[in-house]
């Protein structure tokens, strides 16, 4: 419970208010700014710096406890492998820097692909995945906060992971300028398995990668291809719930209908754009 508290400690003007906008500092057991606005860090060792609490019908606690056993069969793995070999590069590059400073996954929901590349902060603005992400342990920071408006401080970061979530590329480069962003997107093929069952089209993020090449310099991309066989019906229902390609459809709201029964696997298609921020 200590370290879950101290490792917030001692970080030098890394966060700030989500209220006033002042810095934060590390305070009995809590974040507090000069106008004394508080934020209690929570004894698994996170921090809920939102200005406005809201919650969500869709990305509850169970959504992201499912995302994470889901996760446990690897459907991701080939993508971490590709992306702990991107972003070695990038912390070779930032290895010259004079101040050392730590890498931030900005979207990070139950925080599994944060923790298994190292990475310094998880954000994400669902407190649910936050909590999730945080029993976990370890020495990442988990903060609970708007990715619209960062509660970090200016050029905080020495790097950017942003997957399957949106991006705000003023506030991306205000914390992290000339820095490298790695953006994940969805490819064509990406849980078509499942969009088939619950009626949906193929996957595009056509829009996201045209702007991604309209505000980044020096991009390059790769795509990363993985079918996962999925052997027991535990392993179908932890990929059903911790997509939200069912969200809103007949399907998804009706659990009785067992659609997920005939998913013998699942193919994740991943479009990695790495580039730099301005």
């Amino acid at each position: 419970m200590r370290h879950a508290i101290e490792k917030f400690k001692d970080l030098g003007p890394l966060f700030r208010c989500p209220v006033c906008g002042e810095d934060l500092t590390f305070h009995d057991a809590a974040l507090q700014c000069s106008q004394r606005h508080t934020f209690n860090i929570n004894r698994k060792g996170y921090v809920d710096l939102r200005r406005h609490v809201m919650t969500s019908t869709h990305y509850t606690e169970e959504f992201f406890e499912a995302r994470r056993r889901a996760m446990d069969l690897g459907l991701y793995s080939d993508l971490i492998s590709r992306l702990r070999e991107t972003s070695a590069d990038i912390d070779f590059e930032a290895a010259g820097q004079k101040v050392s400073k730590p890498s931030i996954d900005i979207g990070c929901g139950d925080g599994f692909i944060t923790r298994a590349l190292g990475i310094g902060i998880g954000l994400d603005i669902s407190l649910d995945g936050i909590k999730v992400a945080a029993r976990g342990g370890g020495d990442t920071l988990w903060v609970c906060g708007d990715g619209a408006h960062l509660p970090l401080t200016d050029a905080s970061a020495a790097w950017i992971l942003n997957v399957f979530a949106p991006s705000e590329y003023e506030d991306f480069s205000r914390i992290c300028p000339g820095g490298t962003l790695i953006k994940v997107v969805p490819g064509a093929t990406h849980m078509h398995q499942l969009r088939s069952l619950v009626g949906l089209p193929a996957a595009t993020q056509d829009s996201a990668t045209v702007l991604f090449n309209d505000r980044m310099t020096d991009v390059r991309t790769y795509d990363v291809v993985q079918t996962t066989y999925l052997a027991t019906e535990d392993d179908r229902r932890a990929v059903s719930q911790m997509s939200p390609v069912g969200f809103g459809t007949s399907n998804h709201d009706a659990p009785q209908l067992d659609y997920w029964k005939d998913l013998e696997n699942i193919t994740t298609h991943s479009r990695v754009l790495v580039g730099r921020l301005p």
